[in-house]
């Protein structure tokens, strides 16, 4: 179990704390304290590297512009042929 503030003396429990250079009242420390460890406790979290790793196999750039590749050829080959139908006619000029 993953916690904040004070070690617990129950067992399998984990307690995080802040770093002792963001103490004080301050409304932003109190932020960046919180921010840090949400942080920690994530990376904490049993296989919270595969699931990085499995975000940036799916969202990073290069897998988008595959996955977009990939829907294009998709649509492109699912598509009827299209007939080619010649240009209208030419309309007669009214200048003189």
């Amino acid at each position: 179990m993953q916690c904040w503030g004070a070690e617990r003396e129950a067992p399998g429990v984990h307690a995080h704390r802040p770093w002792d250079a963001l103490a004080g009242d301050a409304p932003h420390l109190a932020a960046l304290r919180a921010l840090l460890i949400d942080l920690t406790m994530a990376a904490a979290v049993e296989g919270a590297g595969a699931g990085r790793a499995r975000a940036i196999a799916q969202f990073a750039w290069p897998a988008i512009a595959e996955q977009t590749s990939a829907l294009y050829r998709e649509l492109v080959a699912s598509r009827p042929p299209t007939r080619l139908r010649p240009p209208p006619p030419a309309r007669p000029s009214l200048a003189r």
